[in-house]
């Protein structure tokens, strides 16, 4: 992608750079717009930008918009996002990627953030603050306050850097994911609350923190043990790094023998079966439960009739009667 806007923009690429928005502004072939709210944000609760690309705008005119209320520099890695997607949709080379890749949005979205990541912040620049051995989180801040790159490209420059499989990624004053870019693991919900876990608690709470611990993704599904170092971040964000080994902070870090995520565990609704369980499955939208690995049912099933049992006179459900009767009295 960063080859195809070399291409395209050759001397003006600069100023894609500089100022993507004045740059796309001029550009003949799409329309900026800067909107209060992009058109597909509903639909896009997950997506890293508050931005949209609409392949066939007014006239026939592919049309980029960018949300207003984002900071310059937000708005900026929006832009060179969605022209992100732009190349993506336009360059035949490119669609063939994106077409065997057979990965959907995501992968679409992941390759926008690298790309608009690349143009704000080249190599050379990244290099200046980042070292070989990774990223820590002085390491980030110091990138991050020498240019007016946005919080998200700074995030997804230094995940490139990390030393093993990880994370960057930048968290509410509540703990919920604000932005997340990963390497060689699954990247996390936008707005997932990641409070829970006792060295994010102690960053959200004092600034900084650091220590082994979990994130977690969707289902209250919790990912492998990772060591994690944390520092407050631009006045209203907590910044988190990372990986499963060769955390830079530390002296010495073996990789964790927790080397793989744990599913939610579960008591079955239903009476009859009484099962504890652990599910991968997704949540049932109405009761917030997967269902049962022994029989099936979720939380929304109704509680299975009750029956007095005529030996020990104690209530027990239907299913587990022998005439009239139960199990243990049979």
């Amino acid at each position: 992608m960063v080859e195809v806007a070399h291409s395209y923009f050759g001397a003006d690429l600069d100023r894609f750079r500089t100022d993507p928005c004045e740059a796309l502004d001029r550009w003949p072939d799409v329309a900026l717009q800067l909107v209060e709210e992009p058109e597909d944000a509903a639909d896009r609760d997950a997506c890293s930008v508050a931005g949209a690309y609409i392949e066939t705008g007014p006239g026939g005119m592919p049309v980029i918009q960018v949300g207003l209320a984002a900071s310059p520099g937000r708005r900026a890695f929006t832009a060179l996002h969605e022209l992100g997607h732009h190349l993506q949709r336009t360059t035949i080379d490119l669609v063939e990627v994106i077409w065997n890749q057979n990965a959907g949005d995501l992968f679409e979205d992941l390759a926008c953030d690298a790309f608009a990541a690349e143009m704000l912040l080249p190599d050379v620049e990244v290099s200046r603050y980042i070292d070989d051995e990774g990223p820590t989180t002085d390491d980030i801040i110091r990138l991050f306050q020498a240019g007016p790159a946005s919080r998200s490209a700074v995030c997804v420059r230094a995940a490139q850097r990390l030393p093993a499989p990880g994370l960057v990624a930048l968290l509410t004053n509540e703990g919920q994911v604000f932005f997340c870019s990963t390497h060689n693991l699954p990247p996390l919900r936008r707005g997932s609350n990641q409070s829970a876990d006792p060295v994010l608690e102690r960053g959200l709470t004092n600034g900084r923190s650091s220590g082994r611990g979990h994130f977690t993704y969707r289902d209250d599904i919790r990912g492998q043990e990772l060591f994690i170092q944390t520092a407050a971040f631009d006045g209203d964000l907590l910044l988190a790094v990372a990986v499963t080994d060769s955390a830079p902070w530390e002296d010495f870090a073996l990789p964790s023998r927790d080397a793989g995520p744990r599913a939610a565990t579960y008591e079955c609704a239903d009476l009859a079966c009484g099962a504890t369980y652990t599910s991968w499955e997704q949540r049932c939208p109405r009761c917030a439960v997967p269902p049962c690995t022994e029989c099936g049912r979720c939380a929304c099933v109704t509680t299975t009739a009750e029956r007095q049992c005529m030996s020990c006179f104690l209530v027990q459900p239907s299913a587990g009667f022998v005439g009239d009767r139960c199990d243990d009295c049979a």
